[in-house]
């Protein structure tokens, strides 16, 4: 998983043409798209769902680097 976040966290930098001093954000971004997407562990469920047993709300999300 540590090599996934690493991974995204570089193309989300390098997409949005932003410099490596951004890093930690990046990595919260990432961590954040994770843990509202469907998993396969999970048999589809969404992690955030299971975890707090109650919706996830997606209205927080928006596009990196606004």
């Amino acid at each position: 998983m540590n090599q996934t976040i690493e991974a995204t966290v570089q193309c989300i930098l390098s997409h949005a043409k932003l410099s490596q001093s951004l890093w930690g954000e990046a990595v919260n971004t990432t961590i954040n798209i994770i843990s509202l997407s469907p998993s396969v562990p999970l048999e589809g469920d969404i992690a955030e769902e299971v975890w707090f047993e109650k919706k996830a709300l997606y209205n927080q999300l928006k596009v990196f680097g606004c």
